[in-house]
């Protein structure tokens, strides 16, 4: 089932039941599932061609979200109190072992709708190796069939994905430049 004109409450239900949702944020329209579900986690892989060993991102409505996933150390405090809300997503060490990506998006509704889902895993919705889709109609008809909903909104995105930093090692290495 593909929404282009869908309610707010609509996209909170499908995202808070595992689905696969087409979206703006600041930055690019992307696909996002909750962190739990592994159908939708899969679906994202699949539907852009993605490589396994390439982790999604954690998008999460508030600075202080970060330390429910991610080592709360003053470096990665000062990196996310200057960078977020913003383009800009963080590698830090996971509080699981290994890194996590986080960001926080300068975007109203997308936060509004993660005040009642929750974090979200996301991508840009894309085939991989394509360009990011600035607008809706740049979003490839297979990413939206695929989707359990693509939102619509008119609006015309930068179209540059965030800015990858990783702190993870203590100092920071920008891996993917905005």
């Amino acid at each position: 089932m593909n929404f282009q004109d869908i309610s707010r409450k609509d996209l909170i239900r499908i995202i808070s039941s595992g689905g696969l949702v087409v979206m703006p944020t600041d930055t690019v329209y992307g696909l996002f599932t909750k962190p739990s579900s592994v159908e939708g986690i899969k679906k994202i892989y699949d539907i852009k061609g993605r490589k396994k060993n390439n982790p999604l991102i954690l998008l999460i409505p508030e600075i202080s979200s970060a330390w429910d996933y991610a080592q709360r150390t003053p470096l990665n405090e000062s990196y996310a109190s200057e960078n977020w809300p913003g383009p800009v997503t963080l590698i830090m060490n996971s509080l699981e072992g290994g890194t996590i990506g986080l960001r926080v998006p300068d975007f109203s509704p997308l936060i509004d709708i993660m005040k009642e889902t929750g974090p979200l895993c996301s991508t840009s919705a894309n085939i991989s190796g394509d360009l990011a889709p600035k607008n809706f109609s740049e979003v490839s008809s297979k990413i939206i069939e695929a989707s359990d909903a693509a939102l619509d909104t008119s609006l015309e995105l930068t179209g540059i994905p965030s800015e990858i930093i990783d702190i993870s090692s203590g100092e920071a290495k920008v891996l993917r430049n905005a």
